[in-house]
């Protein structure tokens, strides 16, 4: 591995005390942390707006309940994107397979039932 000259090497460490010290202003970070308030407030009947007025009095962060509605779900789309698919596993899945063919397969065939009529 090549060493990386040192002015190189000293802007990574100032950028990452940077990183380490600078507190996020962006709102969806600041609506991520209150996420849970949030959802417990709208669980409670409260809408966006109100929630939004409140933050705004409160807090001083001005945001619209319809932007506020807006990143809520977009934060919850990206949980649940996230989350792991339940996978079955491979015993299972034959299982599944067998089933789903003998559904398919007639119960009963009709040149047999009609041959037992005459």
């Amino acid at each position: 591995m090549v060493p990386l000259p040192p002015l190189v090497d000293g802007l990574r460490q100032a950028i990452r005390e940077n990183v380490r010290s600078e507190k996020i202003e962006c709102k969806t970070a600041i609506i991520r942390q209150l996420l849970p308030d949030i959802k417990a407030a709208t669980d409670a009947g409260f809408t966006y707006v109100q929630i939004a007025a409140w933050l705004a009095k409160a807090q001083g962060f001005s945001i619209s309940g319809k932007h506020l509605a807006v990143i809520v779900s977009q934060i919850k789309q990206r949980k649940k994107a996230k989350e792991p698919k339940a996978q079955l596993n491979m015993f299972d899945k034959l299982k599944a397979d067998k089933a789903a063919d003998t559904a398919k397969r007639f119960t009963h065939d009709p040149v047999s039932d009609a041959k037992g009529l005459m």
